[in-house]
């Protein structure tokens, strides 16, 4: 039975091999071979497993036993939630994972790789920013860009779902997704200023080359720790020793819900809404205040560095 895009089998086998298991698939040699798993072992239907292993039924997943496509439907929908976070951002959490898990249910039936997604994804962001810096005054421009830039960010998410349901994540789509969305966000802000125009634009193009600074640090201090192009392993010099999931435990502290909105998920939202509403100055002093902010830390950061690796998963 396959669930999210892939046999029962080959996830489990693929889950235990993350995990630093061995793994022996005991089954007809025709399935073993549809299996495709080349770093994992055989054994005939007839034949003893090794002692003292631990047997996993390829009949159950999640703790829901699979018998009909009722229950292989119920599974799939638990597999897909598992790519929700403790540290999801606020939008994330109480929105944007709503939309993209029901679309990566989707694709993840057919051949869609996520690197096809980031690709899309990318040109939604790059759509959004050409429509501010040609057409920005325009209303239409606006609705534009605040529906492909909302895309963009939906799709950011689509495209690690899919890795992580269908066990395709690579070096390559994480430098991908990661710089793509950098440069999506840096330039924005710059076709923020021109779509506004007037004392905007340089001080949206100062925003712009004070976030492009802290990017560059992030990439750095990542590099540092042995996690290039992980944005997710980076700490700044005040949180060095703790987790992803320590650092973003509660939310709804004030510090976090005010931090909340120099995550991804938060200012694209935002951008998205002011842009639907014709008004694109409210996303252009919440870039500007990031970009200040994530400036000063980076200038802080470079001087006060005691970084060491964090604990717990990377990205």
């Amino acid at each position: 039975m396959r669930v999210a895009g892939m046999s029962v089998a080959a996830r489990l086998a693929k889950e235990n091999l993350r995990e630093g298991h061995e793994v022996v698939v005991r089954c007809s040699a025709e399935q073993f071979e549809a299996l495709n798993l080349p770093d994992v072992a055989h054994l005939g239907l007839g034949e003893a497993l090794p002692n003292e292993s631990r047997v996993v039924s390829a009949s159950e997943l999640l703790g829901i036993e699979l018998v009909d496509d009722a229950s292989r439907r119920k599974a799939e929908w638990a597999v897909l939630q598992t790519c929700r976070r403790p540290y999801d951002g606020l939008a994330d959490r109480y929105w944007l994972r709503s939309i993209s898990l029901r679309i990566s249910r989707f694709l993840c039936h057919f051949g869609t790789t996520p690197n096809n997604v980031t690709f899309v994804s990318i040109l939604c962001g790059f759509t959004a920013c050409l429509a501010l810096a040609l057409h920005g005054s325009e209303r239409w421009a606006l609705s534009l860009a605040g529906a492909t830039i909302f895309a963009a960010v939906i799709l950011d998410s689509v495209d690690g779902e899919l890795a992580r349901v269908r066990h395709m994540g690579s070096k390559l789509g994480m430098w991908l997704d990661n710089v793509s969305d950098d440069v999506i966000d840096t330039s924005i802000v710059a076709c923020m200023g021109i779509a506004i125009g007037g004392i905007w634009l340089p001080l949206a193009l100062a925003a712009t080359a004070m976030r492009a600074f802290a990017a560059g640090v992030t990439y750095h201090g990542a590099a540092k720790l042995g996690s290039p192009g992980d944005v997710m392993a980076f700490r700044w010099w005040f949180e060095s020793e703790q987790d992803t999931e320590e650092v973003y435990e509660n939310p709804f502290t004030p510090m976090l819900f005010l931090r909340s909105f120099g995550r991804r998920d938060m200012y694209i939202c935002v951008f998205a809404i002011s842009f639907a509403l014709g008004q694109p100055l409210p996303a252009l002093l919440l870039a500007m205040g990031n970009a200040v902010g994530h400036f000063a830390l980076a200038v802080l950061h470079v001087f006060l560095h005691t970084s060491t690796p964090r604990k717990g998963d990377s990205q």
